[in-house]
């Protein structure tokens, strides 16, 4: 968690949050919670008021007409297809009209699945409606929805094939990024996970930074905000603590919550 302050004035806090957590996460949520009461607004990758439902599941979807078995060799798509069912429990042919990010992504949240996870984003989404609070979505959804398009589908089967050669190997890495953001080790995760990411962060992180970074800074002028984004955005060369810094915003992070403010 940072404060951000323009000169001596207080203008919102920028709270790295994991999408889907657990209840070794509930204490940072708590926190958040806690500077909902010191703003005005909420600030989130996307508007969930915005959205409708299967939109995102919809705008994702490959072009009318493809499908990603008539993309893949016939013998290596049955080879990937047999071990990520093994080895996950899904089955891509369910998948089939959808670019392998998505499928990929699909995995991943359920590495880290567990009985009493919950959104983050939308538990402040929630919170800040019971207090009749404006959310501003820093994206809209066909923004989000459009960068796995940026991503040549060549390249995405790529990384498919590879993830299905090594099933556990990436289990641990996805594992250790929950336990670098449990304890709080937000410079560390962007280092581990630009690593992972290779060539595709320049869509998935620095593009998005960059946009999320403008909007802030709009927002910021207007209103106060609590600014919750993936903590992966936080830190790094151009990373929005960085981006926001250069803005000409303080920002000081915020270890204890009741002392420092």
């Amino acid at each position: 968690m940072w404060a951000i302050a323009d000169g001596e004035d207080l203008r919102g806090f920028l709270f790295g949050s994991m999408h889907l957590a657990g209840p070794s996460e509930v204490h940072l949520i708590n926190s958040a919670e806690i500077m909902l009461d010191r703003v005005e607004s909420l600030m989130l990758e996307f508007n969930p008021a915005e959205i409708k439902p299967d939109q995102i599941a919809e705008l994702q979807k490959l072009p009318q007409g493809k499908r990603l078995s008539l993309k893949i060799p016939r013998r290596k798509y049955f080879r990937i297809r047999e071990k990520l069912k093994r080895f996950t429990g899904i089955d891509i042919r369910e998948f089939d009209l959808f670019p392998p990010l998505y499928t990929l992504n699909i995995i991943y949240a359920g590495f880290l699945t567990e009985k009493e996870s919950f959104s983050m984003d939308f538990h402040l989404f929630q919170k800040a409606m019971r207090r009749k609070m404006p959310v501003i979505g820093l994206e809209s959804v066909e923004d989000q929805t459009d960068i796995i398009k940026t991503i040549p589908l060549e390249q995405q089967i790529s990384s498919l094939e590879d993830f299905s050669k090594s099933v556990d190997v990436h289990r641990k890495k996805i594992l250790r990024s929950a336990d670098l953001y449990r304890d709080q080790k937000i410079h560390e995760l962007y280092r581990y996970n630009k690593n992972q990411m290779g060539p595709i962060r320049r869509q998935l992180i620095y593009e998005r930074n960059f946009r999320m970074a403008d909007r802030i800074e709009e927002q910021l002028r207007e209103q106060t905000a609590l600014i919750a984004v993936g903590a992966g955005h936080l830190s790094g060369r151009f990373g929005l603590i960085r981006l926001l810094k250069r803005c000409g915003y303080r920002l000081k992070p915020v270890k204890n919550i009741k002392s420092d403010l």
